[in-house]
């Protein structure tokens, strides 16, 4: 069975299964380099036909290069799937409702020049169910509770929705019972995904951020601040006022962060001032609410509680009623002190997707319908190099030399800070070993280094250590559970935070990635070559410029070494210096 599904929106992926048990998932920020692209983000002011089929030809070329190139096989779909969000969004971004026929009238025309399917079996999928599909059938569970949260998502009839509840079976597909999800509805948690977000725009240190990214920085910060708990009581008071709930709705009063921020009488806006010390003189009609560092720091922690405290009271009486493994997916996913915390409180195995965000939309539509009965490992089904058949003009270009385990091992015991590009991309927003900056986090100063001359990105944010699942409980607060896709966050033990202080945050957590033999045969040697000079832990971050995604090709591994204190990048075993 052939099925080919599309998500439009931002995060935009496709996916492809040419046959039971084979996927792809093709996230096209990588081929862009725009951070969290959107098909629509080129389709503005534009030809819309002429840039549809751009995007659908370079599909074309990669299902092509990587499945063959028997067309009438490749391309004769048993379906073809489409999320909720493409007729909606349309007519939004282009605030002409009839655009939305008119736009899907000409993908769907596209795909079927290209693809041969039947009208009925073009398919549409509600927002957070793909989401829930996503993350059950990679899960290890054969039976779940799935929940998903999102900062937005939209219901089959276009209703906005911002959590679901699920009961998920691998073998009684009748008893995906979504419906649980009517109990959460009318609950001001629904907005609670959306409120988390745009209260960050309180922060001057996010003030020119996108609203896709301040969640995830702002989650960093928190660590630096102290929750106020008067502040979260009286928060919860509001917010979980009827008054409070009827205005919300009113996309007048919480719609974009700019308008909500200059309503100074808003409930909310009196309640941050009173416990943050916000004076007049902070306010500002232009770059909004303006506080110190440390006033920062505490809302963010403030807010960072609120939010946990919030999931865990909605997702309670379902756990306590059904008493199954949870399944964490949706947007709010990537939140790993949440992740964390949900383990911790409700004592049960609980799983994260290496996708859980939109770029998982795609391939959480197509399981629906391939129904996998075991759990698909995603990690690395994204990708392949774009430029792969250039590697043998690199490697004589700049005397790229082959090297082994025990050399890689050498170089970051010297302090080396190394990119690595190898086999296919990762899914997902973080890199997980194959398109990754990796080094020895025993270095004073390596955090530091990393931030501020190869990231170039804010001081203040943590970096991740990768870990064998064999060593976790050595030097890390966590059981045996596997965390192979940096989705929870776990102290570091106490005679280890001074030797690993470049993944140790000021809350003295990590975000931990646990490595096995069979997923990751590499690393695992790796780890194991480590283990005779040291501590056999190592940091990990994604391989990118400032402000782009992660990276796809040779040429821009390569630039990146040349313009930043990178010192090596290793592709596909050859390691490369920088170019003198």
């Amino acid at each position: 069975m052939k099925i080919l599904s599309i998500h439009f929106n931002h995060d935009c992926a496709f996916a492809y299964s040419p046959k039971p048990g084979v996927y792809r998932s093709y996230e096209l920020e990588r081929f862009t380099g725009k951070k969290h692209y959107s098909i629509h983000d080129d389709v503005a002011g534009k030809n819309i036909e002429e840039e549809y089929r751009k995007i659908i030809e370079l599909f074309i070329d990669n299902i092509v290069k990587d499945f063959g190139n028997q067309v009438e096989e490749l391309f004769t779909l048993d379906y073809l799937l489409f999320d909720t969000l493409l007729p909606a969004w349309v007519g939004w971004e282009y605030e002409k409702p009839e655009y939305q026929d008119f736009t899907f009238s000409i993908f769907k025309r596209l795909f079927q020049e290209y693809f041969i399917v039947k009208d009925e079996n073009i398919k549409f999928a509600d927002h957070h169910e793909c989401h829930a599909l996503c993350g059950f059938y990679q899960s290890p569970f054969n039976e779940a509770l799935v929940i998903t949260m999102d900062g937005m998502g939209t219901d089959l009839d276009n209703t906005l929705n911002y959590c679901t509840v699920s009961i998920m079976d691998k073998f009684h597909h009748d008893r995906h019972l979504l419906a649980v999800s009517n109990e959460c509805k009318n609950d001001y948690f629904d907005l609670a995904g959306k409120w988390y977000r745009e209260m960050m725009h309180f922060c001057e240190i996010f003030k020119n951020e996108k609203n896709v990214d301040v969640c995830g920085k702002g989650m960093g910060a928190a660590g630096y601040g102290k929750p106020n708990f008067s502040f979260i009581k009286d928060f919860k008071k509001i917010y979980n006022s009827r008054d409070f709930t009827e205005r919300g709705r009113d996309n007048q009063i919480y719609g974009s962060h700019g308008e909500f921020f200059r309503l100074s009488t808003h409930p909310v806006c009196k309640v941050v001032k009173k416990y943050f010390a916000i004076y007049p003189e902070d306010w500002d009609q232009e770059k909004n609410i303006i506080l110190n560092w440390d006033r920062q720091a505490d809302l963010l922690a403030s807010l960072q509680v609120l939010f946990e405290e919030e999931f865990c009271r909605v997702l309670e009486p379902f756990v306590y009623r059904y008493n199954l493994p949870i399944v964490i997916s949706g947007g709010a996913a990537l939140n790993v002190l949440n992740n964390t915390r949900i383990k911790n409180q409700f004592k049960l195995p609980v799983y994260v997707p290496c996708n859980p965000n939109d770029s998982g939309l795609a391939l959480g539509h197509l399981f629906k319908y391939t129904k996998p009965t075991k759990p698909i490992d995603a990690r690395f089904i994204g990708w392949d190099l774009f430029d792969r058949n250039t590697l043998e003009f690199h490697v004589d270009k700049r005397k790229a030399k082959k090297v082994d385990i025990n050399r890689i091992s050498e170089l970051l015991r010297e302090g080396k800070i190394i990119g690595v590009v190898k086999g296919r991309s990762e899914c997902g927003p973080r890199a997980l070993g194959n398109r990754s900056i990796i080094c020895d986090p025993s270095f004073p100063d390596m955090k530091d280094t990393l931030n501020a001359k190869v990231k170039f990105r804010e001081w203040y944010r943590p970096f991740a250590p990768m870990v064998l699942q064999e060593d976790i409980g050595k030097y890390f607060e966590w059981d045996e559970m596997e965390a192979p896709h940096m989705s929870f966050a776990t102290k570091v033990k106490c005679e280890f935070r001074y030797n690993l202080r470049s993944i140790t945050h000021v809350d003295q957590t990590a975000r931990i990635q646990t490595v096995t033999k069979e997923d990751n045969p590499f690393y695992y040697a790796l780890f194991h070559e480590l283990k005779k000079t040291g501590t056999p832990v190592i940091l990990n971050t994604s391989f990118n410029s400032k402000g782009k995604p992660i990276l796809n090709t040779i040429e821009e591994a390569l630039d990146v070494l040349d313009n930043t204190e990178l010192d090596y990048v290793l592709v596909e075993g050859y390691l490369f210096e920088k170019n003198n």
